[in-house]
């Protein structure tokens, strides 16, 4: 009897294990597809980030050469400013009175 019962059960469920094993093996070939496809996609975007972030860097390098050439002829026109106002002055003054 004991013989006949575990028979019957090793019948009934020996297929139901196979196939729970099947589906098992089936859904970790589909997450690992999965898996490798999320990797290809990070890899991806950080290029992209990567790229994007020397594009940033170019162009803030531009700015900060362009900001320096503006602030070097602000310089520069503010210097001759101050030169033309001294000359200014000392022409508008009335010449000195000869004794």
């Amino acid at each position: 009897m004991i013989e006949e019962t575990w028979q019957v059960i090793q019948d009934f469920l020996a297929p139901e294990l196979r196939a729970v094993s099947v589906r098992i093996e089936t859904m970790e070939r589909r997450l690992d597809g999965r898996i490798d496809g999320l990797g290809q996609r990070v890899e991806a975007l950080e290029h992209r980030v990567d790229s994007l972030e020397r594009r940033m860097d170019d162009r803030f390098s531009s700015l900060e050469v362009l900001i320096l050439r503006q602030f070097q002829e602000l310089k520069t026109s503010m210097e001759v400013d101050r030169r033309l106002s001294a000359l200014e002055n000392k022409f508008s003054e009335p010449p000195p009175k000869a004794s």
